[in-house]
């Protein structure tokens, strides 16, 4: 990640957004390109998925301390998230990820 704002023009046909471990999926609405895999029990399978992942997003209204965010890290894939509870102690703002309100 760069310490530099930068500014993007992709359009959203360049994005595919999965939601991993979905157990009950609501239906899409907004049109955005999203994919639901059902719940991993693999622990290799869905490192594979992170792995796979340009960047992770964690867009909680309250946390605590989210594992997923530290498998995220662990797998090399920087991670935007929100800055609430235990996640300023995993992210560190503008190194490994970046923190929103």
């Amino acid at each position: 990640l760069s310490r530099y704002k930068m500014t993007f023009f992709l359009s959203i046909q360049e994005f595919l957004f999965l939601c991993v471990g979905e157990r009950n999926p609501t239906p899409d609405t907004s049109g955005l390109p999203i994919r639901v895999v059902p719940w991993v029990s693999s622990r290799r399978e869905l490192a594979l998925y992170y792995q796979a992942a340009d960047l992770f997003l964690h867009a909680a209204n309250m946390e605590n301390f989210p594992t997923t965010i530290l498998e995220a890290l662990s797998c090399g894939v920087p991670c935007i998230a929100t800055n609430v509870g235990g996640i300023s102690e995993q992210i560190v703002d503008g190194m490994n990820g970046f923190l929103v309100k």
